[in-house]
């Protein structure tokens, strides 16, 4: 996209290679973390503002951090398996892609939900220690 809009702007194009010639080595390293922390904070977001009552930070925190890290997990398994064994484009075409996005919104739920019950049984958990009983 960039170098399409960069196109139209003949002067703009040797500021921006040598732009992205010194980002490039930095962009690898945060390229690796970016969509951990996106649904970290995607994540929390959820926890945080969807309850009908309030659930305390680190609850939601610990149930923003375990649903990010199965799904961090879900997207390396998911990808490996649409890469090397599912070749369902060659056999079904266009319905194959279309199984594969409703199974991955399928797991994304349940990883949400696994998320917030963590969230859900801290909460509790937290709330009887500080009662006693």
């Amino acid at each position: 996209l960039a170098n399409d809009l960069l196109s139209y702007f003949d002067v703009l194009r040797p500021y921006a290679q040598s732009v992205n010639a010194k980002l490039a080595p930095l962009w690898h390293y945060v390229a690796l973390p970016l969509p951990f922390v996106l649904m970290l904070v995607v994540f929390l977001l959820i926890y945080l503002m969807a309850p009908a009552r309030a659930v305390p930070l680190r609850s939601a925190v610990l149930g923003a951090l375990i649903a990010s890290i199965l799904w961090q997990g879900a997207r390396e398994l998911y990808s490996y398996y649409l890469l090397h064994y599912a070749p369902h484009d060659r056999l079904y075409g266009p319905v194959g892609a279309l199984v594969g996005l409703v199974l991955w919104v399928y797991w994304t739920a349940v990883i949400l939900l696994w998320g917030a019950e963590v969230a859900e049984v801290h909460s509790r958990r937290s709330l009887r220690k500080r009662r006693g009983t």
